[in-house]
């Protein structure tokens, strides 16, 4: 384990294999941040930096489902699109079950 998630799993809370960042939110959303090297960034994109892979113009999520969780395995680095694909298919009428109820049944 590197310094630095070290440091990331001191600030955190583990449960079911995810690491919960209790630690500062962004204002505008649940997206766990940290100052790190005179910067502030996503924890879980300082994380993918310092595990060596290619983040520049990609997003940094985690494919646990757990919006707090910035446990290293759990992370996923992907562009735009595919994360916007993602959203659109945990949303569609065929994964959803309740999104296929219609408006009559209610």
């Amino acid at each position: 384990m590197t310094p630095l998630q070290e440091f990331v799993k001191n600030r955190c809370v583990e449960t079911e294999g995810c690491w919960e960042w209790v630690g500062a939110v962004q204002p505008h959303g649940n997206t766990p941040t940290m100052r790190h090297n005179g910067r502030v960034a996503g924890v879980r994109r300082f994380l993918a930096i310092d595990m060596g892979k290619e983040v520049k113009g990609k997003i940094v999520t985690h494919k646990c489902g757990n919006p707090a969780c910035v446990n290293p395995e759990h992370l996923a680095v992907i562009t735009r699109g595919k994360l916007q694909k993602r959203i659109a298919g945990e949303r569609s009428y065929k994964t959803n079950p309740l999104r296929q109820k219609k408006i009559a049944d209610k």
